[in-house]
């Protein structure tokens, strides 16, 4: 499932904070945020990520990098940041992973298999322990 990160500004002058948080769903994320802010809010930056699980990270990788601009909760003080080396460094540490989080995901798909076999053997054993009680029983009643 697609989720985003979202950068709202609250007004329109120059210095107005920022929220930076994540939704899978935006346009409700903003109506909500506006119910309880008098000051018009703007998406100004949105990124989707393939995953909420990617967003979470992503989110929180950001409220880390710009902790020295945070104002209160996930509001942040705007300071011209420049988004992109930001974004790059976070994408080299996602590359950086991916190898790592391939071999994982191989061995886990393996494990499965691995699983699913073993159960499918269980399963015959039962069976074939029922098949050889039920004969036994009935040769002792007869």
């Amino acid at each position: 499932m697609k989720s985003y990160v979202y950068f709202i500004k609250a007004g329109d002058h120059k210095n107005a904070p920022i929220k930076i948080g994540k939704s899978n769903n935006p346009d409700k994320r903003i109506e909500v945020l506006q119910t309880g802010n008098p000051n018009k809010l703007k998406v100004v930056v949105l990124l989707e990520c393939e995953t909420i699980k990617r967003a979470y990270k992503l989110e929180n990788y950001l409220h880390w990098k710009l902790r020295k601009y945070k104002l209160h909760g996930e509001w942040f003080k705007p300071h011209g940041w420049n988004l992109k080396p930001l974004l790059e460094k976070y994408e080299e540490r996602i590359d950086k992973n991916i190898g790592s989080f391939f071999k994982v995901d191989t061995e886990i798909q393996s494990l499965k298999k691995q699983n699913k076999k073993l159960k499918a053997k269980i399963k015959e054993l039962e069976e074939q322990i029922e098949s050889s009680l039920d004969s036994e029983l009935i040769t002792y009643m007869v």
